[in-house]
């Protein structure tokens, strides 16, 4: 179940080219993706490395991903961590962090609302370019105070099967709960879609964890990526 959520996050995080090799992330503009890209779990472990890698790279990446050891926790990196920073140049900017599915059943809290493409106008102050990318980021949740968006949650990266969480809120409004509610609103959309909602955060953002947490997220695994 784990190793197949994290093939899932994997395929709506990039796109690929036919042999599995990274093309670009899967957002508007297809920005860059990372060298390499490993999803752990507790069955097992996926990577994908990038399409532009020499081939004798990859092959040498490919090898020491395989032998890395099934994690039984992710309090630590993985053992061969090392070795793939050694191959991809010490001091590359690295990603680390929790990876989790909304469960079946999402708690029940109330606020925020889906926006329609009538009532995208609310986004124009704080969130403007989910305004001009609104077909690629709906299903969209917002918290609304005086006719503005101050919290929103949407799709960062979607395919036909599953999409991923973003969330933003405003500085002025944080700590009040939001994020909670435009995700739990933003789950449930998702779901009723059809599709699988995730969500993945950094290790040490704290917050969004947290809001993890208030949700009863599952955490199936975690992504580490070395750009």
């Amino acid at each position: 179940m784990s190793l197949s959520l994290m093939r899932t996050q994997l395929a709506t995080l990039f796109t690929l080219d036919q042999h599995g090799r990274m093309l670009c992330v899967n957002e508007p503009d297809d920005p860059p993706a990372p060298r390499l890209f490993i999803g752990r779990t507790t069955e097992g472990a996926i990577w994908a490395i990038r399409y532009d890698l020499p081939d004798d790279l990859a092959v040498s990446l490919s090898a020491i991903c395989a032998a890395e050891p099934i994690a039984t926790h992710f309090d630590t990196a993985p053992q061969y961590a090392p070795v793939l920073r050694s191959l991809l140049e010490v001091g590359a900017e690295e990603y680390r962090g929790p990876a989790y599915i909304f469960r079946s059943e999402i708690p029940h809290v109330t606020g925020a609302i889906l926006i329609t493409p009538e009532q995208r106008a609310v986004l124009a102050p704080h969130f403007p370019e989910l305004i001009a990318e609104y077909a690629q980021r709906a299903p969209i949740a917002v918290m609304v105070e005086q006719g503005i968006a101050v919290t929103a949650c949407w799709c960062s990266r979607q395919t036909e099967h599953a999409a991923e969480a973003g969330i933003m809120s405003i500085p002025d409004v944080r700590q009040r709960g939001y994020a909670v509610c435009v995700a739990a609103q933003w789950g449930r959309a998702v779901q009723a879609a059809g599709m699988t909602a995730l969500y993945s955060t950094s290790w040490d953002n704290v917050a969004s964890q947290g809001v993890a947490r208030k949700l009863g997220l599952h955490l199936y695994g975690e992504d580490w990526q070395i750009t």
